[in-house]
C-alpha cells in the first residue's frame, strides 16, 4: 500500500455509528461535496460484556464465599472468635 501525501486537516468529520448486519457504514453531511476524495478511518469499539445482576455476581469472585449460607456460618465463627 502506498503511503498518502501529507496534507492538512480542514474540516474533520467526527460521527458515532453503528455497523449494521452487513457490516455497512453510512454516513451523511452536508458538508460533504459530491466527487470529492475522503480518507476514513474506523475506529471499532471494544465489544462490552453484558450487565451482571448483583445476585449473579454474589460468590463470584475470588475468596468470596458462594452461598448465603457459607456467609452466614463465615459471620457466626467470626463473632465468636470475638467473644473468646
Amino acid at each position: 500500500m502506498d503511503a498518502l501525501p501529507p496534507r492538512a486537516v480542514t474540516n474533520p468529520i467526527r460521527r458515532k455509528l453503528i455497523v449494521d448486519r452487513a457490516g455497512v457504514l453510512e454516513i451523511r453531511a452536508d458538508e460533504l461535496v459530491p466527487g470529492a476524495t475522503a480518507d476514513v478511518i474506523v475506529f471499532v469499539d471494544a465489544p462490552q460484556a453484558p450487565a451482571r445482576t448483583l445476585v449473579e455476581l454474589i460468590g463470584s469472585g475470588k475468596g468470596l464465599l458462594a452461598t448465603a449460607r457459607e456467609a452466614d456460618e463465615y459471620i457466626r465463627k467470626e463473632r465468636e472468635a470475638w467473644d473468646s
